[in-house]
């Protein structure tokens, strides 16, 4: 992937979720559920203070994250779909 993101910015491949059964026996649509996961891809640099000082970023590539559907900007790289978001737009992350 030669994409690289700007800041505070991280390019995330969505992992689709599969329909999940609650435990009383519910059956949940994957569009009716209020977070995704997905995969880091790509991470910018971090931010820089007003005072020049850097704040480093606090995702790699390969973390795991979680966020809301609704969230981040759509993004198509060699014919794959990915999404761009802001690290504050994360919920969790599992550092692999």
């Amino acid at each position: 992937m030669n994409e690289i993101p700007l800041g505070d910015r991280i390019i995330v491949k969505v992992i689709e979720s599969a329909d999940t059964k609650t435990s009383g026996g519910i059956i949940l649509s994957a569009l009716s559920h209020t977070r995704q996961t997905g995969e880091v891809v790509a991470v910018g640099g971090g931010l820089f203070t007003q005072t020049g000082d850097k704040i480093p970023m606090t995702l790699s590539v390969g973390d795991i994250v979680t966020f809301t559907p609704e969230t981040g900007t759509p993004m198509k790289i060699e014919g794959e779909e990915y999404k761009l978001f802001r690290e504050s737009d994360m919920f969790t992350y599992i550092k692999k």
